[in-house]
C-alpha cells in the first residue's frame, strides 16, 4: 500500500465515523447549538475542518481555486469569514451559528471531500516529498485562509511544508476536532445517544 492509498484509507474511516456516528440523528438546532459562549457548535466545527481541508488540498494544485470560491459557495453560505475561523471571537462564533446556511454548509463539506479524493488519487507518490512552492503558498494564503491575529506566526509555521505534510494535517485536524471535541458537543446538544457518547 502506497502513501496515497494509506491516506485515503484513513480519510474514509474518519468520514464514515463522522457521518454514521457523530452526525447521525443530529437536527439543525443541535448543529447550531453551542453549550457556552466560549465553546463552538457542531456547525462551526464542520466549517472549520472543511476550511482547513480546502486550504490544504488547494496547496497541492498549481492553479486551482479553493472550493469555497467555486459555484458561489461563499455567497450561499451566508457567513462573514473566509478564513478557517480559529481567531473568531465568541460574538463572531455566535453570529456564525445563527446565520450560516446549513444546506450550503453540507454542500461545501461534501464538495471539499470529493475534491480531496480526486486530488489525492491523481497525485504521484513521488510528489508527496515536494515542498509546496512559496509562490503557491502565498497565493492560497492571500485568497483567505488564516484570520488575524494568528496570521503572521501561523503563516511562518506553515511555510515550506511538503505536500505529504499538508495531507497529514487533514487527518490529524479532523481527528482532533471531529472525533474529539465534536463528540462532546453532540452530547451537550442533546443528540440521541450512540456508541461515541455512551462511552463518555
Amino acid at each position: 500500500m502506497d502513501a496515497r492509498a494509506f491516506f485515503l484509507l484513513q480519510y474514509d474511516v474518519i468520514r464514515m465515523l463522522t457521518d454514521e456516528l457523530l452526525l447521525a440523528g443530529v437536527n439543525d438546532h443541535q448543529l447550531r447549538h453551542a453549550p457556552g459562549e466560549d465553546q463552538h457548535s457542531l456547525a462551526w466545527l464542520l466549517w472549520h475542518t472543511s476550511r482547513w481541508e480546502d486550504v490544504a488540498l488547494t496547496m497541492l494544485e498549481r492553479e486551482a481555486l479553493q472550493v469555497l470560491d467555486q459555484n458561489r459557495l461563499f455567497d450561499r453560505l451566508g457567513v462573514a469569514h473566509r478564513d478557517i475561523g480559529a481567531a473568531m471571537s465568541a460574538d463572531e462564533c455566535l453570529s456564525f451559528n445563527t446565520t450560516v446556511d446549513l444546506a450550503a454548509l453540507r454542500t461545501y463539506c461534501a464538495e471539499v471531500e470529493l475534491r480531496t479524493q480526486t486530488v489525492v488519487e491523481a497525485l504521484w507518490s513521488e510528489e508527496l516529498s515536494e515542498l509546496v512552492p512559496e509562490t503557491r503558498f502565498r497565493q492560497v494564503m492571500q485568497a483567505g485562509a488564516i484570520g488575524e491575529p494568528d496570521g503572521v506566526w501561523l503563516e511562518r509555521f506553515l511555510m515550506n511544508r511538503s505536500k505529504a505534510w499538508w495531507l497529514s494535517s487533514v487527518i490529524w485536524h479532523q481527528t482532533t476536532h471531529l472525533l474529539g471535541e465534536a463528540t462532546w458537543l453532540r452530547h451537550q446538544a442533546g443528540a440521541p445517544l450512540n456508541m461515541l457518547t455512551t462511552r463518555m
